[in-house]
């Protein structure tokens, strides 16, 4: 079998989603619950509450022409740290505290002259922090604009709570303007000094630039004339050479005029400088050009900046002989758009809303757990997963009932499990016709091979009345098969024979139905498995004698006994527990089984859950027809659920040597059942 046959797990559907929160459902039932216990008793026990709000605006704390003004040496905050700033500042403890010393708050406090002034201190403050947690402060989208909201239990008191929070606000801001005059004006004397220096030396360079300027316009006069002479003469004519050697020595006065400027105003050489790069590349008359139509557009410049700070030294100027800097300089760090307002309708959490809430957030909570609680699921619960997993067919599914009523739905699930089990031996005497020795196993302890091998051979021996059958209980370190079929723990079976204490013959206990068992038989504490040569031989020893053998093996992941067992038998059939065994589990026991060359012949699907889901089937019918009903009561149901089976031990001489004397056998004219070994 090739490993990458089981490496894969199809797409969850809706239905397998459906069925995920089906099972899980009480999870979900108990946070609902919960949720809406916990809603009603909030519902019950919440004060009825007033609600009181205001609407401010935050604000630059800088007026618009101080902006101007000082830009270059004052850092101006962005919207949103103003409104941080001022979010801050409504959520101080200190301004509540400040707000208890409201007169309509006093009936809050405790009466100063029946408490210390330590007693009275400490009630302020709790009662500020009070204040603070049933105060909120939201902004709305896209704004500055900042809604300051206080619910108390009585209206008034939330009506003064946000008056006494805007006058602190408003005091708080006056005493920052009242402290901040004095660094204003020191501020706006170094503005009027600065600006004083930097018209001075805008003078001094329109100075300098006046006398170059006259000479700009007198060598574009000359150009202009060398070019009217140029058309009427030639180059040697006296009045034109003359013009040139005019022109030549316009040129080097305004060089030299340039090169003094330069040289007498450091901010011009500075200047000139950072046109290096460009006149680097000029040479003859495109850097003359260059320089003229330059010291033309610095002199623009420079009058123009003289123009503005002469304005503004002005303006500041007469703002000081005014005495209105302080007023022009800062501003309040917030506009009111709404003043202090009380909803005199009572705020109350109604039923509807705890339950809506509550049942709504208790649905959630569910999901979640069951979620977490399904991600430690790690087993298969659709029958297309099992195959699709081991590449393996799935012979039947056998459904989980638990239930030991008598009722009509009962009836129906023991007639269910009936059939399961005739179509499991239907399916293996079909597809394997010669196969006599069949090994039941499992991955892991638990998963329902025992009863599965039990119900199997009851199955043939229904089927097939005159022939042979044996079960034998393989299964050493955990047994069952006694168990399950009520016989006499106390006899003899694969334990005793391997040891050598009994015969084949006394081991074999015949039952009411038919078939013969061999138990695992009286196995102390603590032994050990007995060899592979003595299981090898049981099998081949039994195998003369009868026509089927169902063996109920050891588990693969734990015991090493069951890959023996596999070599020597004609068919294996594996026992997946739906929704119960880890597939990890699964996938280890088939590569196993490739490792070693056995071949399975298919899957029982063990323990599929029978849940009914609004009338409309179920888990189990989703994989068979539910048209089981008509059968009758009886069968082979589980046999941990039912009572015990009626056994009787086999006599000696037993039934299995009468009818090989009587010619029954298949192998009888050759087989001859030894007392001895």
């Amino acid at each position: 079998m090739d490993g990458s046959a089981y490496t894969t797990t199809p797409a969850k559907s809706i239905a397998d989603h459906f069925y995920f929160y089906l099972e899980r459902l009480w999870i979900i039932l108990i946070c609902i619950i919960g949720g809406i216990a916990l809603g009603l008793h909030q519902s019950y026990t919440s004060l009825t509450e007033y609600r009181a709000n205001a609407v401010i605006q935050a604000e630059s704390q800088l007026a618009p022409a101080a902006e101007v003004e000082i830009s270059e040496t004052a850092s101006l905050a962005s919207k949103a740290d103003l409104i941080a700033a001022l979010k801050t500042k409504l959520m101080l403890e200190s301004l509540y505290h400040s707000v208890t010393a409201n007169p309509e708050l006093a009936a809050l406090l405790p009466d100063r002259d029946t408490v210390s002034k330590q007693e009275y201190e400490a009630a302020r403050h709790t009662l500020a922090r009070q204040l603070r947690l049933s105060t909120s402060v939201l902004q709305q989208r896209g704004t500055s604009i900042l809604e300051i909201t206080t619910t108390l239990p009585d209206a008034d008191i939330a009506k003064a709570v946000i008056s006494g929070i805007l006058e602190e606000l408003g005091r708080n801001n006056s005493a920052a303007q009242a402290g901040a005059s004095n660094a204003n004006i020191a501020l706006l004397n170094e503005q009027i000094q600065e600006l004083r220096d930097r018209m001075s030396e805008s003078e001094q360079s329109l100075a300098t630039y006046n006398h170059a300027l006259k000479i700009r316009d007198d060598i574009r006069a000359s150009e202009s004339r060398l070019l009217e002479l140029r058309k009427e003469y030639l180059d040697k004519w006296p009045p034109l050479v003359q013009e040139k050697k005019h022109l030549a020595l316009l040129h080097e006065a305004f060089d030299n005029e340039l090169n003094r400027i330069l040289r007498s105003v450091s901010s011009e050489l500075a200047y000139w400088q950072s046109l290096t790069n460009t006149t680097n590349t000029l040479s003859g008359e495109e850097l003359t050009n260059f320089r003229l139509s330059t010291m033309e557009a610095r002199h623009n410049m420079i009058s123009r900046d003289f123009l503005s700070d002469s304005a503004l030294y002005d303006s500041l100027i007469s703002k000081v002989k005014m005495g209105d800097v302080q007023l022009d300089f800062l501003k309040d760090e917030f506009s009111i758009i709404q003043p202090a307002a009380t909803d005199y309708h009572p705020i109350k959490l109604s039923r509807f809303d705890a339950l809506l809430r509550f049942g709504l957030g208790g649905l959630v909570l569910g999901i979640l757990l069951a979620n977490l609680l399904g991600s430690f699921d790690k087993s298969l619960h659709k029958i297309d997963d099992v195959e699709s997993l081991t590449g393996l067919p799935v012979c039947t599914v056998v459904p989980c009932a638990n239930s030991k009523g008598s009722s009509k739905e009962d009836r129906r699930l023991k007639a269910l499990q009936v059939e399961v089990y005739r179509t499991l031996q239907a399916n293996l005497a079909i597809a394997h016709p010669d196969a006599r020795t069949i090994l039941i196993t499992s991955s892991v302890p638990g998963e329902g091979k025992s009863t599965v091998s039990t119900n199997l051979i009851k199955a043939f021996a229904e089927a097939n009345p005159s022939e042979q059958l044996l079960l034998i209980d393989m299964d050493l370190k955990r047994p069952k098969v006694s168990n399950y079929l009520g016989l006499d723990k106390g006899h003899p079976g694969v334990y005793e024979y391997l040891q050598g204490n009994n015969t084949l013959k006394e081991v074999i206990q015949q039952t009411e139905a038919g078939f013969f068992v061999i138990t695992a038989g009286n196995i102390p504490p603590q032994s050990v498995f007995p060899e592979e040569k003595l299981i090898v031989q049981l099998l081949a020893s039994v195998e003369r004698y009868f026509h089927r053998i169902v063996i109920d093996s050891p588990p693969i992941l734990p015991v090493s006994d069951a890959m023996v067992m596999a070599h020597q038998t004609d068919l294996v059939c594996l026992v997946y527990k739906m929704w119960k065994t880890p597939k990890a589990a699964l996938k280890r026991t088939m590569k196993q089984f490739s490792n070693h060359g056995i071949r399975v012949a298919g899957i029982v699907a063990n323990a599929m859950p029978v849940k009914r889901v609004l009338g409309q089937g179920d888990y189990y019918y989703s994989h068979y027809n539910s048209g089981y009903s008509a059968y009758t009561e009886g069968g082979f149901e589980d046999p941990e659920d039912c009572e015990k089976s009626k056994l009787e031990t086999i006599p000696s001489p037993n039934r299995v040597v009468a009818q090989l004397n009587a010619g029954k056998h298949p192998n009888a004219a050759s087989a001859n059942l030894s007392t001895s070994r």
